[in-house]
């Protein structure tokens, strides 16, 4: 019986395979006994998994999932905490306006933002 070209292929693998195989040291040996037993426990646990463990996970257009449900705080800042955000803009403001020339365009700019956070 002839071999057909994809059959001789699929030999000339396998040899080349029981090659590699062969030139195992016994570190990579146990990192390639690990890593099937790690995708057979993989594969276990996704036997044994619920319908929940299972459900498709929805990313974005850059492949990243969105985050859970109350992952993180949400509720609105305190009116301290706004105060001291707006304290801290207007104090660098000032700093950066005071070092200007009174005459720089830039100095007007910063006392209309200034004026304006005020």
């Amino acid at each position: 019986m002839e071999q057909t070209a994809v059959q001789t292929e699929l030999n000339s693998g396998k040899s080349s395979l029981s090659e590699e195989l062969s030139r195992m040291t016994p570190e990579d040996a146990a990192l390639f006994e690990k890593l099937q037993a790690a995708e057979a426990a993989k594969a276990a646990r996704a036997e044994t998994s619920t319908d929940a463990e299972n459900e498709e996970v929805l990313c974005d257009e850059y492949g990243f999932p969105f985050e859970p449900e109350g992952y993180y705080n949400s509720a609105p800042l305190e009116f301290e905490e706004v105060a001291k955000a707006l304290w801290v803009v207007l104090n660098n403001l000032n700093y950066t306006a005071t070092r200007y020339n009174r005459l720089s365009p830039y100095y007007t700019i910063l006392m209309t933002s200034l004026e304006k956070d005020i």
